[in-house]
This record gives structure tokens, sequence and C-alpha cells, in this order.
């Protein structure tokens, strides 16, 4: 008789975890899957390493905790207000104005990345080793490096368009190839006040040295008593924005919570037996859909360099 029907919740939960730690340390497939088969994707991830990875993911990332990360089940358009009406005084009995806010819509895209690691069958007969911990670590380390690189810089061909390539340029810094204090502070102010009082401050280290060093030789100190802030402002270092040359944009400033993470779907996981079979290693190929939209443009604007 086929009692599957008859499983609690928690004991059919449990028969998918057994089943998903069989797949990955032994390849083999238990029928408890079929529910979760993604077909040439492979599986989804289990709930316990989904959550293991977005851990891991969000310790490596700027990026993440900094924007608004939304879930979806497709690209779509996302409805947002680009304009708003303002409250009025009024006559006791007298009839209250109708004002009409402006809606825009922003399409809210994705593209896949994936990365492909090697795993020992030695490491993976250990019974001892967290395997699901060991790849979430893994491939969180790779997918968070190639979301970053692509958010901020990406090209939009295959990939998302980076932050650099969507933000307003809020101003010119006074000097070729070079940024000033003053230049950020110009920054600071291009931005609205309603996006500026959550504003935070995006750059790399080597642009970060430059201006300790200008207020170093100004023997003045603009970090308000904290090295993490600037004018008050949280200062957030994130590697893969680019060095001051001329025509680069290396800083952005503004509410960095207008800007959307789109991830579409679930990740997938799938195991590669013949891969890496010469060396006595396992493939494993994860895969997910990602995308970045900065949903107000007035939000977030870079620092041109001359």
């Amino acid at each position: 008789m086929n009692t599957t029907n008859n499983l609690t919740p928690e004991t059919r939960a449990e028969d998918i975890r057994r089943a998903y730690d069989l797949y990955l340390r032994r390849g083999h497939e238990r029928s408890e899957l079929s529910d979760v088969s993604l077909d040439s994707m492979g599986y989804l991830l289990p709930k316990r390493l989904e959550a293991k990875l977005v851990n891991a993911m969000n310790t490596l990332s700027v990026l993440r905790p900094l924007c608004t990360e939304v879930t979806t089940a497709g690209d779509r358009a996302l409805p947002i207000v680009n304009g708003h009406g303002k409250a009025a005084w009024v006559p006791e009995g007298h009839p209250i104005p109708q004002v009409r806010d402006a809606f825009d819509r922003v399409n809210l895209d994705s593209h896949k990345l994936a990365a492909i690691i090697r795993v020992t069958n030695e490491l993976l007969k250990d019974s001892a080793v967290d395997i699901e911990a060991y790849l979430a670590d893994t491939f969180a380390d790779r997918l968070a490096v190639g979301e970053e690189e692509a958010f901020i810089a990406g090209d939009g061909a295959d990939k998302p368009l980076g932050l650099i390539h969507q933000a307003k340029v809020g101003c010119e810094t006074q000097t070729a190839g070079a940024t000033s204090i003053e230049d950020v502070l110009n920054l600071i102010f291009s931005i609205p006040e309603k996006h500026r009082r959550n504003g935070t401050l995006l750059m790399n280290d080597t642009t970060l040295l430059q201006l300790y060093k200008q207020c170093a030789a100004l023997d003045t100190n603009l970090w308000m008593g904290k090295d993490d802030t600037f004018f008050g402002y949280r200062i957030v270092r994130c590697a893969s924005m680019p060095d001051a040359a001329s025509g680069s944009m290396p800083i952005l400033f503004g509410d960095f919570k207008q800007v959307y993470i789109n991830n579409n779907g679930d990740r997938s996981i799938k195991r590669l037996d013949q891969l890496f079979i010469i060396n006595d290693h396992v493939g494993f190929l994860m895969a997910e859909r990602v995308g970045i939209k900065l949903t107000v443009p007035d939000a977030v604007k870079g620092l041109q360099v001359a």
C-alpha cells in the first residue's frame, strides 16, 4: 500500500532532506526529489541549503544588505510613484482638492549567473563534514563576486546593467583624473534631501585612501569621530567600484533602498559526475537568475571624474 500521502509534513521534509544528502554525496536520485526537479538545471535548493547560501552571500556581499531585495517568478514591471501631490489647507465646508500622483513602471529584468565547483570524493564520503555548509560557502564566494562586479559595472550584455551606468551624474570633479573632498560634498548635495537623509557613500579602498590623505594634509577630520562616516554619512567600501580616472565614476551616493535586486525564481544545483572523473572529483553546478534596478533616478547619483 502506498503511504506517501499519509506522511506528515515533518516526515516528508525529513525524507527530502535525506534524499538530498544522498544526491549530493553519492549521486543517488530518489523519488522524494521528483517534486523539486528542474530537469536539465538540476534540483531546487532545499530550504536549509538555501538559507545557508543566503547567509553566506549576505556576509560577503556589499550591495545586498544595502539594497531592497525582491523575489519574483519572472521578469516583471514594478509600478512606482514618480511624482507626489501636496497636502492643501482647506477652509471649513470647502471640498478637498483631488490630486493625482504620477505613476510609472520600472522593468525588473534578470540574467543567469552560474558557477561550477569540484569536490573530492573523500570529502563527500566523510559524514563528519557538513556538505551543505561546504557547498553554500564555496558557491557563495563565487556567486557573490560575480554579482557584485555586474551589479556595479555590468554592461547589460547577458548580465545586469551596473549602477555606475544607471546612475545620473551628480557632479563632475573639479580636477581632471582626481577626486577631492569638495567634490564629495558637491555630490552629497546633488541628491534631494529626502533621499540624502538615508544616504550612503559607496567607493573602493583606493578612493577612500585618497580622501583620508587629503584630510591628513589639511590637518582636519571630516569623519565626525567615526572612521566609517564622512560628513556624517556612512561609507561602504566595495572592491568592484572603479578607481578615480578620467571618465570613471568612482563614488556613488544616495539612498540605496531605492535600488532593487531581483531574485528571479529559485536557485538550482546539479551534480556533474563525469566532468572531473579522471581526478576522482565530483563537479557541482549552481545557477541563479538575478538583476538590479535603480527605481528612483534621483535617489542615487555618481561622481564623474573629469
